[in-house]
């Protein structure tokens, strides 16, 4: 994927100014089908920094931002990467885990962003939110995380407003520059 070379370096600045401002590790994200590629970390300049994740890939229904991410698509896609295996094996989710799942995306629907909370790894949260180009389609992920018990002290009134500020000046950035990302769709 060239694109995300590109993508990378658009986002750099951003991702080190909203980790600057959260004084928390900022995250920067791709959907590969049913997982999300993590393409660059800022890591906070704190003692209590979460780890970089630059270059690590994980299932995307644990991530904020893989959350945010599978909340864009319809129904049928999510059926598709979560409930019907490729090579005929058992489905990614049994029924009640996809149904918990749907429900978690139509909350991340209504809200705007995603979370979660020591999904990934004990200790950590983190809150996401999506990337869309000017057509509105979702290409990445970026999100803040941080030490789980400091979380919910921080998500509502620092790291959410700090994210949606940094996606409105990431896609602000989309729109000016012509970056080709029709091969963006994981």
């Amino acid at each position: 994927m060239a694109w995300t070379k590109a993508f990378r370096a658009l986002c750099q600045p951003h991702l080190e100014v909203l980790s600057r401002r959260s004084g928390e590790s900022a995250n920067l994200m791709i959907r590969v089908r049913n997982s999300v590629r993590f393409l660059g970390t800022v890591r906070a300049q704190s003692v209590y920094a979460t780890n970089d994740r630059d270059g690590v890939v994980m299932p995307a229904h644990r991530t904020s931002g893989g959350k945010a991410l599978l909340a864009t698509l319809p129904g049928e896609e999510l059926a598709r990467l979560y409930r019907r295996s490729r090579s005929g094996g058992a489905a990614l989710l049994d029924e009640d885990e996809f149904d918990s799942l749907t429900n978690k995306l139509a909350a991340v629907t209504r809200r705007g962003f995603a979370i979660n909370f020591e999904e990934t790894e004990r200790g950590v949260a983190a809150v996401g939110v999506t990337i869309e180009t000017p057509g509105n389609r979702a290409i990445a992920a970026v999100a803040l995380s941080c030490r789980a018990d400091r979380f919910a002290g921080l998500v509502d009134k620092t790291l959410v407003p700090l994210l949606l500020d940094a996606k409105g000046q990431i896609e602000k950035d989309l729109s000016i520059i012509d970056l080709e990302t029709s091969s963006a769709d994981g």
